[in-house]
């Protein structure tokens, strides 16, 4: 038994609507993969910035830590021979 024309083209009808459904649902996956993407390379990039700074700083001020270094030690020693002698 053959199919009728008229079946082949609703058949072939049904499979083109049914693949323009599966190209739309992979084109919406698409983008939204793509905005994942970018957002986590902005978050590294941000990341990146945030310990370039915080290196820059710590080099920066390290000179002027080296300095104070002793008065802090003396400040935290009188402070802990405070607490011990109460």
């Amino acid at each position: 038994m053959q199919a009728s024309e008229g079946d082949t083209l609703a058949r072939i009808e049904a499979l083109v609507e049914k693949n323009s459904e599966a190209i739309s649902k992979l084109q919406e996956d698409v983008r939204r993969w793509d905005e994942r993407f970018f957002q986590h390379s902005r978050d590294n990039i941000t990341l990146a910035r945030a310990i370039l700074v915080a290196s820059f700083v710590a080099v920066l001020l390290s000179p002027a830590l080296a300095g104070i270094t002793p008065v802090i030690q003396q400040l935290v020693s009188g402070l802990v021979g405070q607490q011990g002698g109460s």
